[in-house]
């Protein structure tokens, strides 16, 4: 069977198992996004610094924007990233404002203020 770890279980069993930490995506020069729903709230800002500390996220995909979430989390998310200029952490590359593939639409951030402020 598969298994699935959270990024600090991850982290801790690759530096159990080898005495070193995990490496990174990134650091291999390979891209490595997370996908949030945007329904988790601040819990979300917690998920995305414990797998950049594990192993190193590049961007992030955002999904349902289209129901009841109103986007706190992406002010959450951008406060992160200005709150530590040296390492800003992860940006926010995609929203998904649906269900269908077609509805993954890159992150503006201009226009995600207009349409919170319509």
């Amino acid at each position: 069977g598969s298994a699935s770890f959270t990024a600090g279980q991850l982290s801790a069993f690759t530096v159990a198992a080898t005495g070193t930490p995990a490496p990174t995506f990134s650091a291999a020069g390979l891209p490595f996004w997370a996908v949030l729903d945007a329904n988790t709230g601040q819990n979300a800002l917690a998920q995305v610094q414990a797998f950049d500390q594990a192993i190193g996220v590049t961007g992030l995909i955002l999904t349902k924007l289209d129901g009841s979430a109103r986007g706190g989390i992406v002010v959450a998310l951008a406060h992160a990233r200005a709150a530590q200029p040296q390492r800003p952490g992860p940006a926010l590359r995609f929203i998904g404002v649906g269900e269908a593939i077609d509805d993954l639409r890159p992150f503006v951030a201009k226009d995600f203020v207009d349409a919170l402020l319509e």
